[in-house]
């Protein structure tokens, strides 16, 4: 049988979403912190942020990643 272009649309669609609702029921947020150290920012302070998740009772952290200035 064959399947609708209007169906296989809809497929790829869910076969995209899929790993976001996932990680949205993983629970994952981000932490920030300021770290002081030589950059281009005035204060001289990163700001850095991680990943963290909680998924079926253990905590999964990110790596920490400079996103700006403080």
């Amino acid at each position: 049988m064959d399947t609708s272009p209007l169906a296989r649309l809809g497929d790829r669609i869910l076969e995209r979403l899929a790993p976001k609702a996932a990680a949205a029921a993983a629970r994952c947020y981000y932490q920030y912190r300021c770290v002081y150290r030589t950059s281009t920012c005035v204060n001289r302070e990163s700001r850095q942020r991680r990943r963290v998740c909680h998924d079926s009772g253990e905590i999964y952290y990110g790596s920490w990643v400079t996103v700006g200035c403080c």
